[in-house]
């Protein structure tokens, strides 16, 4: 006891707090065009600059890695051509992406890729992979599948902060409202992360062309 009390860590306690845990893993769900990529890019920024996040939740300063693989390379170029921060924070973010659909983190926690070895090298304080279905090959509904994957990005990214974006499964709809969804399989995500945010939609018949979110963690 007095051992791990008297120890002297090298990292702090939260990356962003208190919604991101050194070493923890960060699940993120919600509905398609909720504005998913919007947050991870704003809590990038912030930790890029060692800003607030959402104005009110400070980040430690730090080296930020995005792996993708659900967007298509031209549209990750146009966010970030847009990403407001100067040359030296942009020093310190890396891409990872992959438009073939192939790309697999049981795999490369079996036998890293030299993408993922210059990756790893890179040292990044956060990872944000995108998005959970196109990162492994298994059946989200299956309850094992959530220690698999975790333990996998894990072994990749041993103390890093992790953020997995995940899209919602879709509910039945009636008229032309979109309902909100729920999130796939049953809650064996969520409870084998370390910590998840939720983002829910929300309309005001006042602005029937915009939608609103709140994040839930």
């Amino acid at each position: 006891m007095d051992d791990l009390c008297n120890h002297k860590f090298e990292r702090p306690m939260f990356l962003c707090e208190p919604l991101a845990p050194s070493g923890g893993i960060v699940l993120l769900h919600g509905p398609s065009e909720s504005g998913k990529t919007q947050l991870v890019m704003t809590l990038a920024k912030s930790v890029l600059e060692g800003r607030m996040f959402l104005n009110q939740f400070p980040c430690h300063q730090g080296r930020v890695l995005l792996i993708e693989a659900d967007t298509p390379i031209l549209a990750i170029q146009n966010r970030l051509q847009r990403l407001p921060v100067d040359k030296q924070a942009r020093d310190a973010f890396a891409v990872l992406a992959d438009e073939s659909k192939a790309f697999n983190v049981l795999a490369q926690a079996g036998s890293p890729a030299p993408e993922m070895l210059a990756a790893q090298a890179f040292a990044p304080d956060l990872v944000i992979f995108d998005s959970l279905r196109d990162i492994h090959g298994l059946d989200e509904n299956d309850s094992t599948a959530p220690r698999q994957v975790y333990g996998a990005i894990r072994k990749l990214f041993p103390t890093q902060v992790l953020v997995v974006i995940a899209h919602d499964r879709k509910k039945p709809t009636m008229g032309t409202r979109h309902h909100d969804e729920e999130t796939s399989g049953h809650g064996a995500w969520r409870n084998t992360s370390d910590i998840s945010w939720h983002l829910e939609r929300w309309y005001n018949h006042k602005e029937p062309f915009v939608h609103h979110a709140t994040l839930r963690s």
